[in-house]
This record gives structure tokens, sequence and C-alpha cells, in this order.
């Protein structure tokens, strides 16, 4: 009964989703959000309906995802940039811009490889020019980790 009126009445999903997605190095956001998922089916159901679809909550959480497993080396450029500092950026839009750059980029590399004329051997073909995910090398593992939790609660 709190947790409803906490997420839903208060709007504390919709302001905890968003403050996740500003700081994904915070994790204590992500472990609020999720225990507002546990053991809570209508809840859940509620905070991904269409009538509270403002939330984003899903959106939200795998915006995070992919932030937060990023490589330390390579990391996503977030929309957090100077300009944006004043304007609140929706999950969704946050989403949208991180898949979208990361299509481009996967674009690029395809055409980069479609350019290589000269195969040393046969190993080229299956390098995708990739790096393997390492688990060590990721930005924030304790959000990644609570982030999966979360997507876990939403998705029983």
């Amino acid at each position: 009964e709190n947790k409803r009126l906490v997420a839903i009445d208060h709007r504390g999903a919709f302001v905890l989703s968003r403050l996740l997605c500003q700081y994904p190095n915070i994790p204590l956001i992500c472990i609020i959000l999720v225990n507002l998922t546990f053991c809570d089916a209508l809840l859940r159901k509620q905070l991904v309906d269409d009538l509270h679809r403002q939330v984003q909550l899903v959106e939200a959480l795998s915006y995070v995802l992919k932030v937060s497993t990023s490589s330390k080396k390579h990391p996503f450029n977030r929309p957090d940039s100077a300009n944006n500092q004043n304007k609140l950026i929706e999950p969704r839009e946050r989403l949208e811009e991180l898949l979208h750059h990361e299509r481009l980029s996967q674009q690029y590399d395809t055409d980069a490889d479609a350019n290589k004329t000269n195969v040393q051997d046969s190993s080229d073909l299956i390098d995708d020019g990739r790096e393997e995910f390492n688990i060590m090398d990721i930005e924030y593992p304790e959000t990644a980790k609570w982030t999966l939790c979360g997507i876990k609660n939403l998705t029983r």
C-alpha cells in the first residue's frame, strides 16, 4: 500500500527514473526502484501500463543498463552535456539517442569492414572489431547489477 503511494501517487518512480538516468553512477537510486518493484505484482503492472506510461521506468532501466555496462575505456557519450544541464531529458529520449548513436557506430564499423580489401587470414573474417565483454571493465558494476534486478522484477 505504501509503495503504491510513494511510487505512483507521489510520483516517486517518475522522479527516481529520471534521477537514475542523470546519475547512473549512484546505485542507491536503482536500489530504491528495485525495492518499489519487489513483491507487489499490481504495482509492477501499474508502473508499466499505459495509464502510467509517463513514468518510463522500462526505458530508464534499459538506458542505464546500456550506460552502466559500457566499457570504461569507451564509455557511451551521454546527453548530459553543458547545453542540456537545465533541460530535463526524458528516459525514452535518452535511450533513443543512445541506440541511434550505437546504430551509427555499428554502421560505420560495417562500412569500414566492407572497405577492407586485404584479408590476412580466416580469423579476420570472424573478428568484428569489438573487444570481448569484460565484467571488470564496465563503467558502473553495482548499478548494472541492480538495474538487472529491476528489469527482472518488472518481467515477473
